[in-house]
């Protein structure tokens, strides 16, 4: 956690939800509102295309661009609502019930040890934007922590795939969920393997890769670890570029 607003929003068929987390102001944290089958369900790390495809396989039906633009909607009025500095109900759900026309709300309990912990220390790194190397923001970490650390993502980075019948490897260097179904299919229908990573240890033959070459975006925040000392390295460089809407 990082201390900072989170508006989320999310639909289903004619349903939506839209949710503003801010455990420092108040109210619950998105981890409290998971139970242990959204865990699972994080656990097996679908990409959108194969989820969406086995939810029709199911017979559920897809989402409406109504819905979408409902919710969006709603998630930019609270977004303007944070930038002047107006009330807010963190930790509370908006749901917006398209199939009845009904709009109510409805509030988190506050789990206590769901409440993560802060990400400390955050080191701004203005020098390091998206076309730093893999290589370089390792030798940033240990400037910080010494000859042994290494860098951990939130994610798992998908290094290539394996076709299992041929034998044929195809590197994508792309976050798992971002996979769609067809990268995935090997010969005779067959899916193939996949090559995960989520550790960089400096033995890696891709370290000359940018980080926007292993689709890591603008602003992302990496922990070097070494041992049990961890700081996280926030990727400042873009910062001006990233945020200029003109």
């Amino acid at each position: 956690m990082v201390g900072r607003p989170w508006v989320d929003g999310a639909i289903q068929e004619l349903m939506g939800i839209v949710r503003v987390f801010w455990p420092a102001k108040g109210g619950a944290s998105y981890e409290c509102t998971l139970n242990d089958h959204d865990y699972r369900m994080i656990s097996l790390r679908y990409s959108c295309p194969l989820l969406a495809r086995e939810n029709i396989l199911q017979g559920k039906v897809p989402t409406t661009p109504t819905s979408a633009s409902i919710v969006a909607a709603f998630q930019t009025q609270e977004a303007l609502k944070i930038i002047h500095n107006m009330e807010l109900e963190p930790g509370k759900a908006l749901l917006i019930n398209g199939l009845t026309n009904d709009v109510y709300k409805t509030e988190y309990p506050i789990i206590p040890e769901r409440i993560q912990s802060a990400l400390e220390p955050v080191i701004e790194l203005p020098q390091v934007n998206s076309q730093t190397t893999l290589g370089e923001l390792l030798a940033i970490a240990r400037e910080q922590l010494g000859d042994a650390a290494v860098l951990e993502f939130s994610h798992e980075l998908v290094i290539s795939v394996i076709d299992t019948t041929t034998g044929a490897e195809e590197f994508v260097f792309k976050r798992m969920a971002r996979l769609s179904e067809n990268v995935l299919q090997g010969t005779g229908g067959l899916e193939r393997e996949l090559n995960l990573t989520y550790r960089i240890t400096g033995e890696e033959d891709f370290l000359g890769r940018t980080l926007a070459d292993i689709d890591l975006p603008p602003l992302s925040i990496v922990r070097a670890r070494a041992g049990e000392t961890a700081v996280y390295l926030e990727m400042t460089g873009d910062k001006e570029t990233f945020f200029n809407f003109r």
